[in-house]
């Protein structure tokens, strides 16, 4: 029995070896809420039965689900964003921290082959020479 059970072990190892994958981890979106949820469960229910049956009406109906979903997402961090400014209370600094989390701007970080403002003038120079053409 042993050596039967080893031998099926190693066909199956090499004809569909196990293999582990690791799933990113992300942050938890604190604007996320059950009703975002909720309403991109019916959308992707819409979906399936769109694809299973190819009717005009599921078609429709998923269509309708994706912009409530899009205006539930919209709302949903907008009211989240508004009452983080508001909290901040007049503290520009939370303030501005907040607009560029929404931008999706991140600070901007110079070079480290700057060693003064010489260089930092030089270097712009032939920058501009090189990627600004006059008539």
């Amino acid at each position: 029995m042993d050596l039967y059970d080893s031998t099926l072990r190693d066909i199956a190892d090499e004809h569909a070896s196990l293999r582990t994958n690791e799933m990113p981890r992300r942050s938890m979106l604190l604007w996320y809420n059950k009703n975002i949820q909720t309403a991109k469960r019916h959308r992707r229910y819409c979906e399936r039965l769109w694809i299973k049956t190819s009717l005009c009406v599921y078609y429709e109906m998923f269509k309708v689900t994706k912009i409530i979903i899009n205006t539930t997402l919209d709302s949903a961090k907008s009211e989240y964003y508004n009452k983080k400014i508001k909290a901040s209370k007049g503290n520009q600094r939370t303030v501005l921290s907040v607009v560029n989390k929404v931008l999706h701007k991140s600070q901007t970080v110079l070079p480290n082959n700057i060693n003064s403002d010489k260089d930092m003038a030089y270097g712009f120079n032939n920058f501009c020479q090189k990627n600004i053409k006059c008539t």
